[in-house]
């Protein structure tokens, strides 16, 4: 069995107010070439498919695309929401898809759906995990004890499995596991809470991972396939690529990774106006910040003349800075702010005013003692 693993598309993202449209088709239309290539049995999705729950059309239209060509292939499609994705919209059409080989989970309330398929070697079952929080746990199964802590809450939601010893179990889902290299665009949960250990998904011949933006591996038969793009100047050095998986009939994988060219490069250039201006003109992505100790006259648009692609810019000589003294503090966010911030980072949208509401009669009884 060959397959590709994929994930964290975030489909409809945009840089610093720059459409990824083209960005994204670009990297998609390279998986395509390389499907046509490698003939891959299946390939995994393993969440944010989109950058947020509020999809716009014009992302749908970008996976509509990307999902047709696979399909017109002959190539299976396993695919699971992030916590960018709408579980409930991801999932519509569930029952009619797999019908032509597309293959999606569904909301979590306890039951974790499967498909299984054949290769030379016998049979192979695919899992496929949403995005899962503790609470949706702890509603799932009321009768287990309350997981304390995202490990245990996985290793509660394994045990409900109906998994099949006498053939090869894959799992694809969208959660942090301990050990992983996580960036700035990842988020994990006060206390380190969130994490899971490894050694919880042993029973899985191979675990298709997304949530962190890196490739890496996490042991040899659980990874993290990375992002097809730098969605942020600080994931410049990443390597992207397309993790190609090839399973013997004992579930053991040979891993390789097709690498991926972005239709533009995300660079930073660090100097003087003059050395800065003089370099040709490019239509990648910069961030350019400038080392001058004096104001150099409209800087900002001299460079944006010569680089219609400049996304960031900052002056970094001292004169350009404020002191430190001098800097007005931020003001501090209010519990309810956090509160706001945090679900949002883990859910991809905003609370319900119900849930809301529910937080906030919270706070000001806290108040009120």
């Amino acid at each position: 069995m060959k397959f590709f693993h994929l994930a964290d598309l975030h489909l409809g993202k945009t840089l610093h107010s720059q459409n990824l449209r083209e960005d994204q088709e670009f990297v998609l239309d390279q998986v395509l070439q390389a499907a046509r290539e490698e003939n891959p049995n299946a390939v995994l999705i393993a969440g944010d498919v989109y950058n947020t729950s509020q999809t716009s059309g014009e992302s749908m239209e970008i996976l509509d695309n990307f999902l047709t060509e696979l399909i017109n292939m002959g190539i299976a499609i396993y695919m699971v929401s992030g916590n960018h994705d709408s579980a409930e919209h991801l999932s519509f059409g569930a029952d009619m898809f797999k019908n032509a080989g597309f293959y999606l989970s569904k909301p979590f309330h306890g039951e974790v759906v499967s498909f299984s398929c054949q290769d030379k070697f016998g049979k192979l079952n695919f899992y496929l995990l949403p995005y899962i929080t503790r609470s949706q746990v702890k509603r799932a199964y009321p009768d287990e004890q309350e997981p304390k802590t995202m490990d245990e809450a996985m290793k509660l939601v394994i045990k409900h499995m109906d998994l099949k010893k006498s053939s090869r179990n894959i799992l694809v889902a969208h959660q942090f596991v301990t050990g992983a290299q996580k960036g700035d665009s990842e988020t994990i949960s006060w206390g380190g809470l969130d994490g899971i250990n490894p050694d919880t998904f042993s029973k899985f011949d191979y675990v298709a991972l997304g949530h962190i933006h890196k490739a890496q591996k996490i042991t040899d038969k659980i990874r993290y396939s990375g992002t097809l793009l730098q969605y942020s100047f600080n994931e410049e050095g990443n390597s992207n690529s397309i993790t190609v998986v090839d399973m013997d009939g004992e579930g053991s994988c040979k891993v390789k990774k097709n690498p991926i060219r972005p239709l533009h490069q995300l660079l930073t250039w660090k100097g003087q106006f003059s050395e800065i201006i003089a370099r040709p003109t490019t239509l990648d992505y910069l961030r350019i910040q400038l080392t001058d100790k004096t104001e150099i006259v409209d800087a900002y648009y001299k460079l944006k003349a010569q680089f219609p692609n400049l996304l960031l810019f900052t002056y970094r000589g001292e004169t350009m800075e404020a002191k430190e003294d001098d800097r007005a503090l931020p003001k501090a966010k209010t519990p309810l702010e956090h509160f706001m911030d945090f679900y949002k980072q883990q859910n991809g949208h905003e609370p319900s005013a119900t849930q809301l509401k529910l937080v906030q009669d919270f706070l000001a009884g806290e108040v009120a003692k």
